[in-house]
């Protein structure tokens, strides 16, 4: 098992201390966005500490959101991107299967994610967690706002 208590720092702890050192500066309506790691409905082997702290900042985005009236808090889930950071990846296995079968995410299509995310109002996209690889759009934006359970971490029963 890899080192826990600094893979929960980096990926919990330190974002949320980033956004709380810097809270009192924020404007009005502000959109933050923090980065989401693997996908939370499946298990990803020898990422313990990485994966258990992205799920939980998916649950402090979501909290942290409703908490704040005049700022808009989302994570983005990049999907896999084929660069230096995802080497570990790769080297796990992983990497070569999604570049085998030709995924990956563009940072330009991640870009275009980023900005409908923050064209979008609170009650749309606030305290939750968009995938590149979502269909968003104007469909998904209706889908979010009549139904504020979605793309949120809950219990499937």
């Amino acid at each position: 098992m890899r080192d826990i208590r600094s893979g929960v720092e980096s990926n919990l702890l330190r974002p949320i201390e980033l956004l709380q050192q810097l809270w009192n500066r924020h404007n009005s309506n502000a959109s933050v966005c923090f980065l989401a790691g693997p996908n939370p409905n499946k298990v990803m082997h020898n990422y313990v500490p990485y994966a258990t702290s992205k799920m939980a900042l998916l649950k402090a985005v979501e909290h942290m959101d409703a908490e704040t009236s005049d700022a808009k808090l989302f994570s983005l889930g990049p999907g896999y991107v084929p660069t230096k950071i995802h080497k570990s990846a790769r080297l796990a296995g992983l990497g070569d299967d999604f570049e085998l079968r030709g995924l990956g995410t563009s940072p330009e299509r991640i870009y275009s994610c980023l900005k409908w995310c923050i064209q979008q109002p609170k009650e749309v996209i606030g305290g939750r967690n968009i995938c590149v690889s979502d269909p968003w759009g104007p469909e998904l934006a209706e889908r979010l706002k009549a139904n504020q359970d979605l793309y949120k971490l809950r219990r499937v029963e």
